[in-house]
């Protein structure tokens, strides 16, 4: 698909059946292409098409990483109603993404957007609770700032606060004395909040 056609001609294509997320040797596609160029009029054509915002290249790069993280913030263009709240095949939202790849201004923009901070995903996971899992303490510190909420429970019955406490937690670790049986209730695993493993 040339990218430097005009967006009816990419419409026009799609609508012939070509594949709007057809990959190139580097696995990536147009809208991939569309969002690292900064291409916007073809890259709302394309997602109007339903281009897949989570299609993976060779490298694990998709459009919403490189939206999320280009040197000149969030390719805003990206984000409309549809994709702020899409999924992935796993439940994740952009903002579940945005949060595991530790980018503040990211969660600030989504925010902005409209992104829900209590989506959970497959796990029943939110996205402070992805912060959390990857050690992303910048996120969970804006996560936190925006009011996402810490006793949200997944599946499993886990909260963001009882992960173990590591030194790189965003979400205060209690002191040496203060560790022990909580007066919050143990998950189903029964671990209990901010106690060592």
């Amino acid at each position: 698909m040339n990218l430097k056609a005009p967006s009816t001609a990419i419409a026009l294509i799609v609508s012939r059946g070509a594949d709007v997320n057809a990959r190139n040797n580097s696995g990536d596609t147009p809208l991939a292409i569309a969002v690292r160029r900064n291409l916007q009029e073809q890259g709302e054509a394309l997602l109007a098409a339903k281009a897949d915002i989570f299609a993976s290249n060779v490298k694990g790069e998709t459009p919403l990483s490189i939206a999320l993280t280009s040197p000149k913030g969030p390719v805003e263009w990206l984000f409309n109603s549809s994709t702020v709240g899409a999924r992935d095949a796993n439940g994740d939202t952009p903002l579940h993404h945005a949060a595991r790849l530790n980018l503040p201004a990211a969660i600030e923009f989504l925010g902005q957007k409209g992104a829900d901070s209590g989506a959970k995903n497959g796990d029943g996971a939110t996205p402070l609770a992805s912060a959390v899992k990857a050690d992303a303490s910048a996120a969970v510190k804006a996560l936190i700032a925006k009011g996402a909420n810490l006793e949200a429970r997944d599946v499993m019955g886990d909260t963001p606060s009882t992960t173990p406490c590591s030194g790189a937690r965003a979400i205060p670790c209690p002191s040496s004395s203060r560790r022990g049986p909580s007066p919050t209730p143990a998950t189903r695993v029964g671990r209990r909040p901010f106690t060592s493993p």
